[in-house]
């Protein structure tokens, strides 16, 4: 592990060691919007993200509410069978992660790493 990131951190550290932050603009937003983003492509801190998401990433998909992709979600929903008086609807999130309490959040991530 620790290879993969040094390896990794000096490959990024040689083309660009800096995150990109920009914003992009909400134009269907009225007054217009904008979102932050912080890019760390190509940074120091990419290589840190890979290993975390590949130590990550079998928890997540062993949970019920995965999906791996838009498409693959659209193919779960082809097999549901709604009543006819059934409605859909969708929502727009806002501030998704702020209501997740950090130290529960970090306990049940490192018990899980420790299996």
């Amino acid at each position: 592990e620790a290879a993969f990131i040094m390896e990794r951190t000096h490959e990024a550290y040689r083309l660009s060691p800096n995150a990109l932050f920009y914003l992009l603009y909400k134009l269907h937003k009225n007054p217009i919007k904008t979102r932050p983003v912080c890019s760390t492509c190509g940074s120091i801190a990419e290589a840190i993200g890979k290993y975390v998401d590949e130590l990550l990433r079998p928890m997540a998909q062993s949970q019920s509410s995965y999906f791996r992709d838009s498409t693959a979600f659209k193919q779960r929903l082809d097999k549901v069978c709604l009543p006819p008086n059934a409605q859909l609807f969708t929502m727009d999130a806002t501030a998704m992660y702020s209501n997740i309490c950090s130290e529960a959040a970090l306990k049940v991530l490192s018990e899980y790493l420790r299996r």
